[in-house]
């Protein structure tokens, strides 16, 4: 149990002092990381596998979804957020279909956005300076 507790208590200080930057991509880490999981398990005929990893995307997706601040860049989340609603709509349709084809455009649409995110976190700090 103590070690439990300590494994809690490491991840709490991780996340409370992570930059939004770097809590965003862990959360895009263990996203992709799901649907590998799931395509994975699609090709091996592994329906409870799929499930979960699918789920698990799923939650990652809508978690996104709810922390988008429309009032700082309306235009800009309203453009996330249908692209999140289409992605949780293809990885849902894999799930259902047990197809990993839909679980792909997801993967790299994702990457994409993953990748956008990184490079403004990396030049984020030049301009707040002026560099």
């Amino acid at each position: 149990m103590h070690a439990r507790a300590a494994a809690n208590a490491y991840r709490r200080v991780h996340i409370e002092s992570a930059s939004p930057a770097r809590l965003l991509d862990e959360l895009f880490v263990t996203l992709l990381a799901d649907l590998g999981d799931a395509e994975r398990c699609i090709k091996a005929g592994d329906a409870p596998g799929k499930g979960s990893a699918i789920n698990h995307a799923l939650a990652i997706i809508s978690t996104l979804r709810v922390s988008l601040q429309a009032e700082l860049a309306p235009e800009l989340c309203a453009s996330l957020s249908a692209l999140y609603d289409f992605a949780a709509d293809r990885l849902t349709d894999a799930n259902l279909r047990f197809d990993a084809r839909p679980i792909g455009e997801t993967r790299r649409i994702l990457t994409t956005l993953r990748e956008a995110f990184s490079a403004a976190a990396v030049a984020a700090p030049h301009q707040a300076s002026g560099g």
